[in-house]
């Protein structure tokens, strides 16, 4: 049979790296021969800092940023359970994170980033010390991730992940480690909770001369709130550095993760009343399940060339072996590796301070990815086979030049192109055919900025930017058709023109101390990648590309300090909607809710006691597109308690919701509920994900004297 022609994906990855390294280096060569034209200045301007520095001075950093950014102290994760994605990110304002059945898969979204995915998250860039975790199609896995070897997180909302390298709608999430430089001792913590919850991690940083290291281990359990939703998870992640002198600095980073979980599926509304902690029986019959190995390697290094010019350069790389009984059996082998090379330079334009960063990045991805039937969780007759590529490439530069004392303007972009390929290995007797199809992406997105500081502790800033999203392998493999005429569903890379104004700052208030971050905005996409489903085929929820949508909304944190007492409150407003659409009109885009946030009362008294009550709310959410199902809002009432002194034994007892509210956390997405699923008349829509009831958890940790 003949196979249609897959055109060659260009240069090889080794030509592509050393043309970047070209570019970069001889910018760096420009900015070293310049030096002696500017004196060293500091200009406000985001840095990623090789030093890792600690949560004060990262503060300050980030907050030199022109819209939505944020830091999470992980002294604040580990006030309670710390375990998942979910924990570590919950009370970040913007930032939608709830796990789908307690578990550490999560449906995580920024400003509507990833809006039809329930599972293996899309639409942000997840980084450890700046180094990328997400695969080369942009996908990533929350169990990457260790939100005990975590010192805090740095979250950049949409475009202002721009010196990560990043693209998509949503921005970036940066996981900062502890290291042997200022985590050193032993460090142990073990805990235990409803549901068959047990977690224990230990870890120790030491530091020899110009070097040092940390690593740590840890093992998480649970049988679950549901049915079917046991989870056993371990993982390690350690890290070596070492200072040559000279500005030449360099870190490894390792970390393993297996994991095995559970999947107990959505439920209808009539299973959901009838019984919240039963699992979808289609789940059981197939034992569906998400099991996966990850192995990745990264390194960065980075080299003060001057007082005025630094270099870095990151490369990374990954292995992971996937077993996934769901519908059938997925069984995926995958290899990804990648660099980014990044130059910043100090200097003045017009007088004026001036810092410029540029950079380059490339990676690529490779999946071997068979299709079984499932028997029972087994593989059955094979059905598929076939491997899919990604390969990205981009450019980007960010200019902060300071034209006066209070104001600071910034301007850049990217320029990335990037390849999703099918090849199709599988040829079906009953339909000989050859789905083999390969796209490729370009785009160049722009970014304007300003930041303007009314005082030294108030600033106004505003930005103007564009993103750009191809579709992810998982999504490139939906094809319609076969042969010739095969096509993807999902065949054009999603872009969106985003337009924000925010002001952050504090003020005292006799006394009492008020802080606040706040930030507006509202993107126009067009090509959405949503589960909009196909003319032909009503009942397909399948990812498409939209028309025209809107997103926009409001996202704010206050805080309000007197003596021992913090009151904090975290709350986010989404508008998210189809823009004239032919079949849908103006109508919200399902998926999350309107309205969601965090309040809490925090006393922190003597002997580093600390007592913290919180109310978390979340309004209700349309489930299909056409607006006719919803899921109900739900308000949880958590406590916290414990005594976490600066070293030694510390503990905590935490309570969520208290009241034990029957509650749906998160829900699928449909095209219209009004089409009925398959089965006998009377069959609802299963797409209802209970959360969990009333939960104790407790914990101990040992932390030595820093």
């Amino acid at each position: 049979m003949h196979r249609p022609h897959i055109p060659a994906s260009g240069p090889p990855l080794s030509r592509r790296l050393a043309i970047a390294a070209c570019l970069v280096l001889a910018l760096a060569t420009q900015g070293a021969l310049a030096e002696h034209m500017a004196d060293t200045v500091s200009v406000s301007a985001p840095r990623i800092d090789f030093t890792l520095p600690d949560i004060e001075t990262a503060r300050v950093r980030i907050q030199q940023t022109p819209g939505g950014v944020d830091i999470i102290d992980a002294e604040r994760i580990r006030d309670g359970r710390a375990s998942t994605l979910a924990d570590a990110l919950r009370g970040s304002p913007g930032v939608f994170a709830e796990s789908r059945f307690g578990a550490e898969e999560a449906r995580i979204s920024i400003r509507g980033s990833g809006l039809q995915r329930t599972f293996h998250g899309r639409g942000l860039l997840l980084l450890q010390d700046g180094v990328p975790i997400n695969l080369a199609d942009g996908g990533f896995d929350m169990q990457a991730v260790e939100p005990l070897a975590t010192r805090y997180v740095e979250v950049y909302r949409g475009a202002n992940a721009t010196p990560f390298g990043a693209t998509t709608l949503g921005g970036a999430i940066n996981f900062v480690s502890l290291s042997g430089r200022d985590a050193p001792g032993v460090h142990a913590r073990v805990e235990a909770g409803s549901y068959g919850y047990s977690r224990a991690s230990a870890g120790i940083g030491f530091r020899w001369g110009d070097s040092d290291a940390f690593i740590s281990g840890s093992q998480f359990f649970q049988r679950g709130y549901r049915d079917h939703a046991e989870q056993n998870t371990q993982r390690v992640f350690a890290n070596l550095g070492h200072d040559f002198g000279g500005g030449l600095r360099t870190r490894f980073f390792f970390a393993g993760v297996n994991t095995e979980s559970e999947l107990p599926g959505s439920l209808t509304r009539a299973q959901f009343r009838a019984d919240p902690r039963q699992a979808n029986p289609a789940n059981i019959t197939g034992d569906q399940k998400r099991d996966f190995q990850l192995w990745r390697l990264a390194n960065r290094t980075t080299w003060q060339v001057s007082t005025a010019t630094d270099l870095e350069l990151v490369t990374y790389g990954s292995v992971k072996q996937l077993s996934h009984p769901i519908f059938q059996v997925i069984d995926q082998d995958s290899t990804d590796y990648g660099m980014q090379l990044r130059l910043g330079h100090n200097g003045h334009l017009l007088g004026r301070p001036n810092r410029i960063v540029v950079g380059a990045l490339a990676n690529r991805g490779f999946v071997n990815d068979r299709a079984f039937v499932n028997a029972g969780g087994r593989r059955g007759a094979p059905t598929g086979n076939q491997t899919l590529d990604s390969d990205n490439m981009g450019l980007f530069a960010e200019n902060h030049w300071q034209a006066t004392g209070a104001l600071t303007l910034v301007a850049g972009g990217h320029w990335t192109r990037s390849v999703r390929e099918r090849r199709d290995l599988f040829l079906a007797d009953a339909a000989p055919a050859d789905d083999s199809i390969r796209l490729r992406f370009d785009r160049v997105s722009p970014r304007l900025g300003a930041r303007y500081a009314l005082s030294d502790d108030t600033e106004v800033f505003a930005n103007w930017s564009g993103s750009f999203e191809p579709p992810s392998l998982s999504e490139s493999s939906n094809v319609l058709g076969s042969g010739a005429s095969a096509a993807l569903l999902a065949n054009r890379a999603q872009r969106a023109q985003t337009l924000e104004l925010g002001t952050r700052g504090h003020v005292h208030l006799g006394a009492h101390q008020l802080g606040w971050d706040l930030a507006v905005y509202r993107a126009e996409l067009r090509n959405e990648l949503l589960a909009v489903g196909l003319p032909n085929q009503p009942a397909s929820t399948a990812t498409v590309n939209a028309d025209k949508t809107i997103h926009q909304g409001i996202e704010a944190g206050v805080r309000l300090i007197r003596g021992n007492w913090t009151w904090s409150t975290t709350a986010t407003l989404n508008d998210f909607r189809f823009d004239g659409d032919a079949e849908y009109g103006d109508k919200r885009i399902a998926g999350l809710p309107k309205a969601f946030g965090i309040t809490e009362l925090r006393w922190s008294g003597p002997g580093s006691w600390y007592i913290a009550p919180a109310l978390q709310v979340a309004t209700r959410s349309w489930v299909d597109h056409a607006n006719t199902l919803d899921s109900p809002g739900y308000a949880l009432v958590n406590l916290r308690i414990g005594q976490r002194p600066e070293s030694g034994w510390g503990w905590f007892v935490e309570g969520r919701n208290l009241l034990d509210r029957e509650h749906i956390v998160t829900t699928g997405v449909l095209r219209d509920a009004r089409i009925a699923p398959p089965g006998p008349p009377g069959t609802q829509h299963a797409q209802f994900l209970p959360g969990d009831g009333i939960t104790v958890y407790a914990g101990i940790e040992y932390r030595p004297k820093p």
